[in-house]
């Protein structure tokens, strides 16, 4: 069980570098899209008669993008909860199979020393 704690706190380590990296890149890609946006807004980058604008088409395309990103933002931090439900229940089992072994050990060296 010891080996099992140790290789998942490994893979913890892996996947939290891993989340750490996504994060920074959705981080810097909702930048872009908020200073992209802002920055038409003040071009006022607006379609002529009845052509769709730069700013309509790339908020279709970008605004989803953005959206999907959050959606894995929030996927990731459920995963990050479920992941360290399961390790603290597997440190809690290991706890308690501990507590047993000593209390065996403990019950095996009062019967020695009573005899």
């Amino acid at each position: 069980m010891v080996k099992t704690l140790s290789i998942l706190s490994d893979q913890e380590s892996d996947l939290y570098e891993i989340w750490e990296n996504l994060a920074w890149r959705i981080g810097a890609n909702k930048a872009y899209h908020d200073l992209v946006f802002e920055r038409l807004v003040r071009l006022r980058a607006h379609g002529k008669d009845e052509s769709v604008g730069i700013r309509h088409f790339l908020k279709r395309r970008l605004t989803r993008a953005i959206a999907t990103a959050d959606t894995v933002m929030r996927r990731r931090s459920e995963l990050a909860d479920q992941i360290e439900d399961r390790a603290q229940l597997l440190r809690t089992q290991l706890q308690l199979n501990l507590q047993s072994q000593t209390r065996d050990l403990l019950a095996s060296l009062d019967k020695s020393a009573v005899r």
